[in-house]
């Protein structure tokens, strides 16, 4: 049995190269081994169901409290508040020829409320929304930055969450 030598890591690598590969014919030789079967999936007593069923609950009620406490403080902040309500279409007659998908924090409010956000990145997408439609609509009228800002605002609140992946 070849053994590794101290001696045989001194010295030039090229002097020791290492052995050849195998030959195609030694590799002709080798055993087939038979495909493995497949396990099939294991099925879940109705109890661990049920279990399960309530820890998937308890993760997405907490998601939606978490939600919920980020877009009040989002939408109680006075740099935001004009994103609070859907965008009057009577004080702004053209905005839906320009945006095709309006999206506000009540809106944010009323689908965490019915249960549409099964993940945090569900409702980044919304917020991200909310900035590029007001980005889209006003595209040199914000000097002060306010629309990116909710964005840049929100961005604290979801940080120490656990399930919230690097979004912005």
């Amino acid at each position: 049995m070849d053994q590794l030598r101290v001696e045989d890591l001194k010295g030039d690598p090229l002097s020791n190269p290492p052995p050849p590969p195998p030959s195609s014919l030694a590799l002709q030789c080798e055993e087939v081994l038979p495909v493995a079967e497949t396990l099939d999936a294991r099925v879940l007593s109705p109890e661990e169901q049920r279990r399960l069923a309530d820890q998937e609950e308890n993760t997405l009620r907490e998601l939606r409290l978490f939600l919920r406490d980020v877009t009040r403080r989002l939408a109680v902040d006075k740099r935001f508040n004009i994103f609070s309500k859907p965008v009057d279409i009577e004080e702004v007659s053209d905005y839906l020829e320009v945006i095709r998908q309006p999206m506000d924090l009540s809106t944010v409010m009323t689908k965490i409320d019915t249960h549409k956000y099964l993940t945090a990145n569900d409702f980044l997408v919304d917020i991200d929304l909310i900035c590029s439609n007001a980005l889209e609509y006003n595209p040199d009228k914000d000097p002060s930055g306010t629309h990116g800002g909710i964005k840049v605002l929100a961005m604290p609140y979801l940080h120490p969450i656990p399930f919230i992946v690097h979004y912005f």
